[in-house]
């Protein structure tokens, strides 16, 4: 039997809320797994993020930390950010071993999505 994939989101609010709402779908399906979240302020979604702590999800407060510490536990990250942020995180993301879920448009420039289809193409 497969293992779900095990998803990180990097939010609490705005659309992070609806990358959460999808992986707990793919969850009832048993194709994923909700393991962590960075929420660099727990004030953002207080209600929320007690709720996710309460079921097991790890909180982390920045990405920094979850590239370090979600090492062998994450699978997935997923990046609710905004549009200008993107090429930054992903790469962080990709080049610390993860896999990444952007948002469309991936990235604001043709040259940032070359720069990032290089950075997929050597991790």
């Amino acid at each position: 039997m497969m293992q779900p994939v095990r998803f990180a989101v990097v939010g609490v609010r705005n659309f992070a809320i609806n990358h959460i709402a999808s992986i707990r779908k793919l969850e009832q399906e048993g194709l994923a797994k909700l393991v962590g979240v960075v929420a660099r302020s727990r004030g953002s979604n207080p209600e929320l993020v007690d709720q996710l702590e309460s079921e097991g999800v790890t909180i982390y407060p920045s990405l920094p930390a979850l590239l370090e510490e979600g090492k062998g536990l994450v699978d997935v990250i997923t990046l609710p950010t905004s549009i200008q942020t993107h090429a930054e995180l992903a790469t962080l993301c990709m080049e610390a071993g993860f896999d990444v879920v952007l948002e469309k448009p991936p990235v604001p420039t043709i040259d940032q999505l070359d720069s990032l289809i290089e950075v997929e193409r050597k991790t």
